[in-house]
């Protein structure tokens, strides 16, 4: 849900992104995950990493969960400079 959103002239300077996926499997059942996404420019860096452990409950269902974090070095002014978030989620597969 959408409670605020804030409009900014665009500043035209180039931003370097920068992605790493990691991934681990324990075993048949059990995956740990980690995406870390880096976005910088000269007048703001964006860090934002994903962390999650799923496990097979059978073929068909898993059950994730996870934990965000989204560090902003220059945040509009109504926005936290970090944020997180837990998730716990239910995955059917196909």
């Amino acid at each position: 849900m959408v409670t605020l959103r804030v409009l900014h002239d665009a500043t035209g300077e180039a931003i370097g992104t920068a992605r790493l996926d990691f991934s681990h499997t324990f075993t048949k059942t059990t995956v740990l995950s980690n995406k870390f996404l880096m976005e910088a420019g000269s007048a703001n860096t964006l860090l934002h990493d994903d962390i999650a452990l799923t496990v097979k409950m059978s073929e068909k269902l898993a059950l994730s969960v996870g934990y965000g974090i989204t560090d902003n070095t220059h945040p509009p002014p109504t926005l936290k400079k970090l944020d997180t978030v837990a998730t716990v989620n239910l995955v059917f597969a196909f």
